[in-house]
């Protein structure tokens, strides 16, 4: 049996996104763990193209873009390789967020709505949409869980301030 580096690195930043998501929706801040584990996150995406290119591409842009045109094709019907631009957008949305977290200048709530929005949709393209078998299943646990965490959240502040009064 042999490991597919790529969809194993892949599938270790997308539990980093959940894990990360999930003790932020918990906690209520991104201070502590839930920060260690975005950026954590954003560094194994890194990783994780840098093994894509390496092991599946032969550190080639060309062959990189048929992959994902090719992969694209086979689950959408979209015949464009222009999906290898949305994970190189990803990548950088990614880094600058948990750099962002990190410094003094913090994010603007316009960012994260922005970030948070774009990475979610990523999340599910990767985790959801292309994969098949367990890690679909998996994922799509994930998903909801963070769906259902973000629900508890926004309704959470409300079931307090209503008990207080």
């Amino acid at each position: 049996m042999t490991i597919d580096l790529v969809r194993v690195s892949a599938d270790i930043v997308c539990l980093c996104y959940v894990i990360a998501l999930g003790l932020r929706l918990r906690t209520g801040d991104w201070n502590g763990p839930p920060r260690l584990w975005w950026t954590a996150g954003a560094v194994l995406l890194v990783v994780h193209v840098l093994v894509a290119y390496g092991v599946a591409h032969g550190w080639s842009h060309a062959a990189a873009v048929e992959h994902t045109r090719a992969e694209t094709l086979r689950q959408t019907g979209w015949n464009s390789g222009l999906g290898i631009w949305f994970n190189f957008a990803t990548l950088a949305i990614w880094l600058m967020d948990a750099g962002l977290l990190w410094s003094t200048v913090g994010r603007s709530s316009g960012w994260a709505i922005f970030a948070q929005s774009w990475l979610a949709f990523m999340f599910v393209q990767s985790a959801i949409i292309f994969p098949t078998g367990a890690v679909r299943w998996v994922s799509l646990a994930g998903g909801l869980l963070l769906a259902g965490l973000f629900v508890w959240a926004k309704i959470r502040p409300a079931a307090t301030s209503a008990r207080v009064e």
